[in-house]
């Protein structure tokens, strides 16, 4: 299933281009995403996230495109379940918004 959702607080990430996160150690997830991110913004493209909405345990992953940018700032946590990585906070860098 595909859908345009945006990421919110509380999403859990199982899955980053393809590259599975579940039952990583929280270091190995975060340099598989960031991993992703760099080289899908070098080529100017989104990444594909898979995501379970809100955390639910039965909740089925949804697919959305996670562009980043250099103005948002996600702070991340890992799914005591040992899904993925949860979204704990999005922010916009404000700074370098007002530079652009």
């Amino acid at each position: 299933m595909h859908s345009n959702f945006i990421v919110q607080i509380g999403d859990v990430v199982t899955c980053v281009s393809d590259q599975s996160l579940q039952s990583k150690s929280y270091p190995e997830m975060e340099s598989t995403f960031y991993s992703a991110l760099k080289k899908n913004q070098e080529a100017g493209k989104d990444v594909k996230l898979t995501a379970i909405k809100g955390g639910k345990e039965n909740a089925s992953p949804e697919v959305v495109n996670f562009s980043g940018g250099k103005l948002v700032n996600v702070i991340w946590g890992e799914d005591k379940q040992g899904r993925g990585m949860v979204v704990k906070d999005i922010s916009v860098d404000r700074k370098k918004k007002d530079e652009r």
